[in-house]
């Protein structure tokens, strides 16, 4: 048992026997008995199953399956299983970059949406960009030329 446990213990024992023998005000003793408690069950902890208890100063506790992560980061972490194929690892980066980036912020149009305490609202990309449809086509013909589709230029 922990030096700090065991005094706090004493310390309850010792004022149970002043509570019993009249030697002290009951409030100030339940008082005091029920302050004692408090700081003993910081040094109780129960986990059932998987988990973790951290306890102390500077103590970090991280579950099954959880990463720790300290200091200064920025950035996506991928909390999912590590494919074998790189095809895998592929369409998960793209997923990811792709969920990242499909929204834009409207803070450069519109400052009153930088509030913090208000929603942040987006424009998905889809609403922004349209398709171009066009009743002509255009072939790309090198060197920075284009022509319709089905006319001939010929580079003489």
């Amino acid at each position: 048992m922990d030096k700090e446990k065991e005094k706090i213990l004493e310390n309850i024992h010792q004022l149970e026997q002043l509570k019993a023998a009249g030697a002290m005000p009951v409030e100030l003793v339940d008082a005091s008995i029920a302050a004692l408690q408090a700081q003993l069950t910081t040094f109780t902890a129960l986990v059932e199953g998987d988990g973790v208890v951290a306890q102390g100063a500077g103590a970090k506790g991280v579950a099954k399956g959880g990463i720790l992560v300290e200091g200064n980061f920025q950035g996506n972490i991928y909390l999912g299983e590590d494919p074998a194929e790189d095809e895998k690892r592929l369409a998960i980066y793209l997923r990811m970059v792709r969920q990242a980036t499909a929204n834009l912020p409207l803070r450069g149009v519109d400052v009153g949406v930088s509030d913090p305490t208000q929603a942040q609202q987006s424009i998905g990309l889809a609403n922004v960009y349209v398709d171009l449809d066009t009743k002509r086509g255009f072939h790309a013909l090198g060197e920075g030329t284009v022509d319709k589709v089905g006319s001939t230029t010929s580079s003489e």
